[in-house]
């Protein structure tokens, strides 16, 4: 959500106490490294300690979506990247407050 321009400046400054209050609340660095490959709905296979799989951010014919040890991705096909956090606030429309909910249940 944008603010009108006007407001922008006290919106910032909303959004950085709201993620403070979720640093307190959740254990941010944890749930990043949250094993987030049940959401994925493609083989994955291992490749020299890292994970690979088809991108679930496009069609592709090849994997190019790389899933490293401390569970952060990238694709190497459409240059999406990020953490188990991300993936389930990109891929599955998830608010921030319920991927984290989500990823401290697993």
């Amino acid at each position: 959500m944008l603010a009108p321009p006007d407001r922008e400046f006290e919106w910032i400054i909303a959004q950085k106490k709201e993620t403070k209050f979720m640093a307190k609340k959740y254990n941010l660095e944890n749930l990043r490294q949250v094993d987030f490959t049940r959401f994925i709905n493609t083989p994955i296979r291992e490749v020299s300690g890292k994970k690979l799989t088809l991108c679930p951010f496009h069609t592709e014919g090849s994997p190019s979506f790389f899933i490293y040890p401390d569970n952060s991705y990238h694709c190497f096909g459409c240059g999406t990247h990020g953490n188990a956090i991300d993936f389930l606030i990109k891929k599955l429309g998830y608010s921030f407050e319920h991927a984290c909910s989500i990823l401290e249940e697993l």
